[in-house]
């Protein structure tokens, strides 16, 4: 089931969850969500730094649509769908293609998280701009709608 929601990513977290936000290729928190997961969990933006690094340094052309997935000391799961090339104005703009691998990725991965009577929620940060909305939100219910993974898509 797909939900949509008003709040922020990290606000009232349900126990057994995966946040899920949009991130760039170069290791380079946004205002907003992913620079608030930098505060609140240091050990996952160095983890996103690094894992960015072959894209930053140029040993690797292309990482869009790739998911970085990482476990916080609470439990929590974070997962960065690197989106973005960069910052800035020049490099802001969503991929919606990587969107689409990375919530494949996502899917193929959230259920096996745990056992029997386990279930895991995805909770995924929206966009303020309702014409990036509703496309995220076709792309997520396009891949979970059927998959008996509870999503909710917050906006806040």
């Amino acid at each position: 089931m797909v939900v949509e929601e008003q709040g922020g990513l990290l606000q009232d977290l349900p126990g057994r969850c995966v946040v899920v936000l949009q991130v760039n290729c170069r290791g380079e928190p946004m205002p907003g969500p992913a620079q608030a997961l930098a505060v609140k969990y240091p050990e996952w933006f160095k983890s996103y730094r690094d894992f960015c690094s072959l894209f930053r340094d140029g040993y690797v052309k292309d990482t869009l649509g790739d998911v970085h997935a990482f476990k916080a000391s609470d439990g929590l799961i974070v997962c960065g769908v690197l989106a973005q090339v960069g910052t800035g104005k020049n490099s802001r703009a969503t991929s919606w293609g990587a969107w689409e691998k990375g919530l494949k990725w996502l899917k193929a991965r959230v259920p096996r998280l745990g056992g029997p009577g386990e279930g895991w929620k995805v909770r995924i940060q929206g966009f303020q701009d309702e014409g990036h909305e509703q496309e995220l939100l076709r792309l997520v219910k396009d891949a979970f709608e059927a998959s008996g993974v509870d999503v909710s898509v917050r906006r806040g």
